[in-house]
């Protein structure tokens, strides 16, 4: 009588943590409907309290990589609207589109979602990458001192 007593104390503080993991990737901002779905159901999946916290400390660090990508992608008006970008080689451009829209693809995607948040951080370096590679300010520059050669 007193295991199955045990036993079910126990079935009761894994679904208490259960709960608690839930309400806090309820409260993961950065995070879209799929990924918060997927990542309750791995919560709810779990079997003892440390699978528990582990499927929640992984949720944690998936909403830290989605919302460096979100930075990224939210700097995107400021950064085309800059001489780095509207001067920069067309192919420059188009690797910084092509990096912004994969990253949109990445927080605009719930079924499947993506839960690998090395994924999700490649894709927020490669925008940085590209950002960085934009030449357009080099050129302007170039172009104001051939301006004043040929002056």
């Amino acid at each position: 009588m007193q295991n199955a007593r045990e036993s079910l104390h126990g079935e009761q503080k894994l679904q208490e943590a259960k709960n608690q993991a839930v309400a806090e990737i309820d409260n993961l901002q950065a995070l879209n409907p799929g990924q918060v779905l997927a990542e309750k159901t791995l919560v709810n999946q779990a079997s003892t309290k440390p699978e528990v916290q582990e499927a929640l400390q992984k949720a944690k660090e998936l909403n830290e990589a989605m919302k460096a990508l979100k930075t990224e992608i939210n700097k995107k008006e400021q950064i085309k609207a800059d001489s780095r970008y509207v001067n920069a080689d067309s192919g420059l451009q188009a690797n910084y589109n092509s990096a912004l829209n994969y990253g949109s693809q990445i927080i605009a995607t719930t079924q499947p979602p993506e839960l690998n948040k090395d994924v999700i951080n490649r894709a927020t370096q490669t925008i940085k990458t590209a950002e960085n590679n934009l030449n357009g300010q080099s050129k302007l520059a170039e172009a104001k001192s051939d301006g004043n050669q040929s002056i």
